[in-house]
This record gives structure tokens, sequence and C-alpha cells, in this order.
């Protein structure tokens, strides 16, 4: 099941849309493939360096405008990077399983659409604010 762009996720901070297009892309590449698939540990290697990237941008954009759910926001990606961590640490024992590729999609379809949603919505409706009074 392909997971598709919408006004949802957009946020209207066009570098943090950018990023978040391409996650979509990673996405939908996790979605189809199967686990025997070679292209698991790329999907796995490109999470892990879009997340780094990703996360980095946003907590420098937090500080600059000084978003007062910043604490509360980089707890999130704390969050999100301890169970990716686990299911990489798994992938790196067991290699590629079943169980692997389903957490990894329940983490990107679940976890990461609802916190663009609502948690980077949040934060961008602070920013954009804070571009306004500027």
């Amino acid at each position: 099941m392909a997971l598709e762009w919408n006004d949802k996720v957009k946020v209207g901070i066009e570098s943090v849309d950018n990023d978040h297009k391409e996650l979509f892309a990673i996405m939908n590449q996790a979605m189809e493939m199967d686990y025997e698939s070679k292209e698991f540990l790329e999907i796995i290697s490109a999470l892990e360096s879009y997340i780094l990237r990703h996360f980095n941008s946003e907590e420098s954009m937090m500080r600059e405008y000084i978003y007062t759910g910043m604490t509360s926001h980089r707890q999130k990606h704390v969050e999100f990077m301890k169970e990716f961590s686990n299911i990489k640490g798994h992938f790196q024992t067991e290699g590629p399983t079943p169980e692997t590729l389903e957490r990894i999609r329940f983490l990107l379809s679940d976890w990461w659409v609802k916190h663009v949603s609502e948690v980077d919505q949040a934060m961008a409706g602070y920013i954009n604010h804070r571009i306004m009074e500027s």
C-alpha cells in the first residue's frame, strides 16, 4: 500500500516538506519490497542516513526560532531513534526477516505519519508564526 503525499502531512516549511517527500519515497520502497529483497539493507541504510540528517535539521530550526515545544519534540525523535536502533540491531543479528520488515513498515506508516501530521505540524505552525512576526 503506497503512502501518498497530501496536505495533512504538508507543514508549509519548504525544507521540511522536501525532506518529508524524500521520506515518503523511502517509505514506499519499504512498503513494496519483500523481506528477501536485496534492497532491504539499502532501505535500512537510507532510512538511517535520512533520519539523522532530518532530525538534526529540524532540531537546528527549532533552536533558531526558539521553539517552546523543542524538548518534547526532541524526545519524540529520541524515542524513534531508539526503536529504529532496536530494529536495526535485530536486522544485524537475524538478517532480513518478515518480522523486521513489518516492524519497519509499522514504524514508518504509523509513528512517522502521525509524527509529521501532529508534532511537526505544531512545530511548523510556531515557526511560521515567528517568521511572519519578523
